[in-house]
This record gives C-alpha cells, structure tokens and sequence, in this order.
C-alpha cells in the first residue's frame, strides 16, 4: 500500500515515480484546481471566496486506480460545511461534481453522491474517516466501522475532490492510498 499526505506540497507528480515518501507528499494539480484555498503540510483551508457558498476547493494529481484505494482524513473540527472524496477530473468547486463523498456539517457526516444524499451518522473532532474502493464496491467508514456501502460502481481513475463552502473551513490530514 503506498500512502501519501495530501497537503505536503503543491507542485506536479512525474508519471516515473514508483514509490512516494512523506516528504514528496500528495499533491494538487495545477492552475484553476486550487481555488480560493490556501495548503499547508496539515491542512487545506477555505480563505477567499463567499462564506456560505460552494466556490473553493481543490483536486489532487494522485488517483486510484482499478486496483483500488482509500482516501482518509481527521474530522479535525466538525461545524464548518465541507465535502471531500473521490471524483473523475471535474474542474469546478460544486459537490455534485464529486462520485463519491462525504459532506460535513454540525458533527454530522452524510454520504453524498453525485450530491444526492445516501446516508449520515454523527462525527466527533479527532474521528478518522475513510472512502475505500475495494475489488468494485466502495464504502464509507467512521473509526474502522463501515456505515454505507455504495450501489454505485467505481469507475477508474478516481482523484481526490474537495469543496470548502464556510471560510476558514479545513480539510485535516488527508491521505490516500493505493492497493
């Protein structure tokens, strides 16, 4: 399993490279992608835009393939509006552009496909969320417990998709994984 820290850096992954260390890092791709979000080694934050509205976010260059993956993150704090998961290359900052994701709002967590609403439960700061593609299914899990698994097939390559609605909204210690 090959995992790499989404906000280490921001520059471009050479299709040559085998393995990645923590320092290389997950990355975002280039030009419009990052929107109205600043990045740091720990975090991707909303600091432009409409408090309130879906105009921030980013995308990564890291994919999932057909053999699959999982992206995880902390729910570092849980009242800001936010959705985060897997998508296909869209270029805008709207949910319904992410496949499979998880939108989080006042400790809640909902699963949101396509920005059509599946199913919530209740998050705490410090939980660890995942979205793992595994052998075609994908699944939705909170602390190593599976709470939704998608009737919908994955279809590959899969990036990381973001959108900030809240300023000052954050995305904390995401990382991805490759099996």
């Amino acid at each position: 399993m090959r995992i790499q820290t989404l906000l280490a850096a921001l520059s471009v992954v050479t299709a040559a490279a085998v393995s990645v260390s923590a320092q290389d890092g997950f990355r975002f791709r280039s030009g419009v992608e990052l929107v109205n979000v600043t990045a740091t080694s720990t975090e991707l934050r909303k600091t432009g835009g409409c408090s309130g509205c879906p105009d921030a976010g980013a995308a990564s260059t890291q994919t999932i393939g057909s053999s699959g993956g999982e992206l995880a993150f902390v729910a570092g704090e849980t009242q800001a509006l936010r959705v985060i998961g897997l998508g296909t290359g869209s270029k805008g900052t709207a949910p319904e552009e992410i496949v499979f994701g998880l939108r989080l709002q006042n400790g809640r967590v909902e699963v949101r496909e396509r920005g059509v609403y599946k199913s919530e439960r209740a998050i705490a700061a410090g939980d660890v969320l995942r979205i793992t593609v595994r052998a075609g299914t994908v699944s939705y899990s909170v602390n190593g417990s599976v709470f939704y698994t998608s009737t919908a097939a994955p279809v590959s390559p899969l990036l990381v998709d973001t959108s900030l609605f809240d300023l000052g909204a954050t995305l904390t210690s995401v990382t991805l994984a490759t099996f």
